[in-house]
């Protein structure tokens, strides 16, 4: 996934940001989720909000840092900051859409048949013809 140059590059300050922090909390990213580099936490908390529908009040301002310690204190200004960094509610599957994707299915569907043509093989034709 990651270049070893890149990975050497991440390596040499600990103290400073790397390509790959979460743009969200600053804890270590899983990769691009809805639009955005993120990790774990903050990819499954966006997915969460967005799937239920949630709304959040923050009782402090609206001013909470967010950060990996303090990113369960606050969802409210947790949500904002996902949406400021540009992490996208329209990348989220449906779950029809994640049902066709994954390969699940609704119970009360039928069973679809879809008759495959048999392919044969060239030597396959030519023995046939020669009968």
């Amino acid at each position: 996934m990651f270049s070893p140059q890149m990975l050497q590059n991440t390596t040499a300050n600990k103290d400073e940001p790397d390509d790959f922090t979460c743009r969200v909390c600053g804890d270590r990213s899983s990769g691009y989720h809805y639009r955005v580099l993120t990790c774990e936490g903050c990819k499954g908390f966006f997915r969460r909000t967005v799937k239920n529908n949630l709304s959040y009040t923050c009782h402090k301002g609206n001013g909470c840092v967010i950060n990996r310690v303090t990113r369960t204190k606050c969802q409210s200004c947790r949500m904002e900051k996902c949406l400021a960094q540009g992490m996208d509610r329209s990348c989220l599957n449906t779950s029809n859409k994640r049902k066709a994707t994954d390969g699940r299915r609704d119970q009360s569907n039928e069973d679809i048949f879809i008759p495959i043509k048999r392919q044969c093989k060239t030597s396959e034709i030519e023995d046939s013809q020669d009968h």
